[in-house]
């Protein structure tokens, strides 16, 4: 999923910065959600959907500040180029743990780019942001290793979390 970098010279608006930053959530959960809807297991399909509906509260939370530093709504999905949902199917294809392996990446490069950004904005306001996103994606690949423990052995449980009964199941 090829995504939007900072132009190489000069400062970028705050503006700027959001509607990169917007890109890349609508990109992130169109992934999910089209790996999820290709997914053969019902656990996998569950988290993936889990984090296309987290990407989509960064989207939203991200839009409404757009809206409220330039004064107008945009549309931002008409500018945007989708990646072919066929990619999707051919994630959906793969072993359980080579999906959450897929996650972790991506969740990893989403850290690493609102890092990057946070380190380079100059607006107190724009630096905390992105270290909030940052550390919302750092999150979400925590999650994916976790999880990727336990499909691995890796860890003192001895099955997934999805499949322990009692409050556990409501995890994702």
């Amino acid at each position: 999923m090829e995504q939007n970098i900072l132009p190489a010279q000069g400062n970028t608006s705050y503006a700027q910065a959001l509607e990169i930053a917007i890109e890349r959530e609508i990109k992130a959960r169109f992934m999910y959600k089209s790996i999820a809807k290709h997914a053969t297991s019902s656990h996998m399909k569950t988290k993936l959907e889990f984090l296309a509906e987290e990407e989509q509260d960064h989207r939203e939370n991200l839009e409404d500040l757009y809206k409220k530093i330039t004064g107008t709504p945009k549309d931002f999905e008409s500018a945007i180029i989708f990646p072919d949902e066929a990619d999707a199917a051919n994630y959906a294809q793969l072993e359980i743990t080579e999906i959450i392996a897929v996650a972790i990446e991506k969740e990893e490069e989403a850290n690493k780019f609102y890092t990057e950004m946070a380190e380079k904005a100059d607006e107190g306001a724009l630096k905390d942001l992105f270290s909030y996103l940052a550390e919302e994606e750092l999150t979400h690949k925590r999650m994916m290793q976790l999880e990727l423990k336990l499909y691995t052995g890796a860890t003192p449980l001895s099955r997934p979390v999805e499949t322990i009964p009692g409050v556990y199941r409501d995890w994702w």
